[in-house]
């Protein structure tokens, strides 16, 4: 009778031994299915921000983990602000006005200070600008604003031939800020200095 109970105690915890490594083993294998999901999608989060933001040449839009501020080619960001910004103003969207200042200060780091993903906390008006861009079609605005600003280029080389070459794209910040004041109000006189400057 005594062995008996016995076998029936070690039969027992060796089932709940079993039960319990089983549980162990289940649970350990959904906090690794979790941590990769969650590193996926990070993944995906930075494939899509970094599909907005201009890329110098060692650097792909597609890149899908984070990338510093050296990796933006400043012109063309600058553009793309302008055409977000324009977007705004004329669709009554109240939006503080997004500057490369911001998106410096933005790409400075990977992490805020409390250790989070700035991907996935804090800087509202950077996400702003990406679901713009995925939502809206802000590729779309933004070359159209492009192209506007080639014809307004095209323009200012028929008036003042052999002044300027190469195409709007490849002009300096401060060029092409002569050209969105031009955009912005016909009126305005596009400074020769400026455009010269910059060759």
């Amino acid at each position: 009778m005594k062995k008996k109970r016995v076998i029936i105690i070690v039969t027992l915890i060796l089932v709940l031994s079993c039960i319990a490594v089983g549980v162990f083993a289940c649970t350990e294998r959904r906090k690794k299915q979790e941590k990769t999901l969650e590193k996926i999608l990070i993944a995906i989060e930075y494939r899509r921000q970094n599909g907005t933001f201009p890329r110098t040449s060692g650097h792909y839009a597609d890149e899908a983990f984070y990338v510093g501020y050296d990796a933006i080619r400043e012109n063309e960001m600058y553009v793309s602000l302008a055409a977000y910004n324009e977007w705004n103003r004329e669709h009554g969207v109240e939006a503080e006005e997004l500057t490369l200042a911001d998106i410096e200060e933005y790409l400075s780091s990977e992490h805020n200070e409390d250790g989070s993903l700035r991907i996935q906390s804090g800087y509202e008006n950077i996400r702003a600008y990406v679901e713009w861009y995925y939502q809206i079609g802000g590729d779309e605005v933004i070359e159209e604003y492009w192209s506007e600003l080639g014809d307004i280029l095209g323009n200012y080389r028929e008036e003042h031939p052999k002044t300027i070459y190469g195409g709007v794209k490849t002009l300096g910040i401060e060029q092409l800020q002569e050209l969105i004041r031009k955009k912005e109000d016909p009126s305005y006189e596009i400074n020769m200095e400026v455009m010269r400057d910059q060759q």
